[in-house]
């Protein structure tokens, strides 16, 4: 698992609680709009009972400068709680959408990653790597299940796509994202089956993973951190396009 990507997670959690904690209460708000609403209503009753000649009096009053104010402050209020309330969701939306992209792969690997141990291998980046998976058992090597390599490598390329299309509804930067999906298409095997299978999937999602593999395959890329320098390039270069539409 990538730390970059955990870290990713932690930050956004924190965001967003610290956005929850510390923002204006949309309740409080609210008060201060019922406040300002009902002082309005009684100056208009007023003003609506009163003759024309009164109604520049009662609006200069002091009380009614007043009830102009809260209206004014409330107003500005309930707008500001309105876009920390936004901000706060797409927050959430985002570590939710990341977190779900995280577990698909993730499930797919632990369901049929013992089927398929050579194929698991090759995934990671090799400071990412572990203990890998035994290629052998008491019967001699294992024979990877090619059902169980195309079924963890489709489920990799959908997860792309599914990237794609809920991306221009969040505010982050992509590059922890690309970190992610690199950690997989450095594998030898997944780039094979991409090139078997690219014709399926949106044309986004041959963009990005095009840009990905050739990258991947051009740098060597030997520490988290710079994998993270890599990413950061190729997203911010002029080339760099992960969306036909844009």
């Amino acid at each position: 698992m990538s730390q970059l990507s955990d870290n990713f997670i932690t930050s956004f959690k924190t965001s967003t609680s610290g956005t929850a904690n510390g923002g204006i209460s949309i309740s409080y708000t609210k008060a201060l709009i019922l406040i300002s609403v009902i002082s309005t209503s009684v100056l208009l009753l007023t003003a609506f009972f009163r003759s024309t000649d009164d109604i520049m009096s009662i609006i200069s009053s002091r009380f009614n400068i007043l009830t102009i104010a809260f209206l004014i402050v409330g107003l500005f209020l309930a707008y500001y709680a309105t876009q920390s309330s936004n901000a706060t969701s797409t927050l959430v939306a985002t570590v939710s959408m990341f977190q779900q992209i995280k577990g698909t792969i993730y499930n797919a690997i632990n369901s049929v990653g013992s089927q398929c141990p050579t194929f698991i291998n090759t995934l990671y980046f090799p400071f990412q790597k572990t203990t890998p998976l035994p290629t052998t058992n008491a019967s001699g090597p294992i024979i990877d299940d090619q059902v169980a390599i195309n079924y963890i490598c489709n489920t990799i390329f959908l997860s792309i796509e599914q990237f794609i299309w809920a991306f221009p509804f969040t505010t982050i930067s992509i590059d922890s994202f690309l970190c992610f999906f690199a950690s997989f298409l450095i594998s030898p095997e997944v780039q094979k089956n991409w090139a078997l299978r690219s014709a399926n999937y949106y044309y986004g999602v041959t963009l990005l993973v095009t840009q990905l593999i050739t990258v991947l395959n051009y740098k060597t890329i030997t520490t988290s951190l710079e994998l993270h320098q890599v990413m950061t390039f190729l997203a911010r270069s002029k080339t760099f396009k992960y969306n036909s539409s844009f």
